[in-house]
């Protein structure tokens, strides 16, 4: 089972994802690691895996991850570019895991590179062709979970 979860930034994805992670056997941190990090580890042991978009364990991921830290002043299309390219390294993997039984969750997913991008100014229609162009084929989500609060409220 494909799990995507999705919403503007502080809105909680991150932690319903990981509290997914827990409901299908992660137990809690005693060795010191991130929460997602030990999610990511014992969810795999019991039937799920949870990733978070773009992926920092892929090397367009990681290279995005670090763009957004250092506020990198990017175009808009080298940011799709390396969305795409993260999707693109992941989707092996997650496709595998399905395969093999296992539920993947996912906080945030290719609904999320509509929103940056109708935000950088691209329309649907010019994301649905980038989509098309750039994307592995996506793989569908059995449960997309859209949470919503206020902007003023999100963390």
């Amino acid at each position: 089972m494909l799990i995507v979860i999705e919403g503007a930034d502080g809105v909680g994805k991150t932690t319903l994802a990981k509290r997914l992670a827990l409901y299908y056997g992660v137990i809690d941190s005693a060795d010191g690691a991130s929460e997602t990090v030990i999610a990511q580890r014992r969810a795999a042991h019991h039937g799920a895996t949870m990733f978070s978009l773009p992926e920092a364990s892929t090397s367009a991921g990681a290279l995005f991850r670090q763009w957004a830290r250092e506020h990198a002043q990017r175009t808009p299309e080298e940011w799709a570019h390396l969305a795409a390219a993260s999707y693109n390294e992941l989707r092996p993997r997650i496709e595998a895991l399905l395969n093999d039984g296992k539920t993947v969750i996912c906080d945030r997913y290719t609904h999320s590179d509509y929103a940056y991008r109708a935000l950088a100014g691209w329309n649907f229609d010019m994301t649905a062709t980038f989509h098309k162009k750039w994307y592995q084929p996506i793989l569908r989500p059995d449960l997309v979970l859209w949470l919503h609060c206020p902007l003023g409220i999100a963390a």
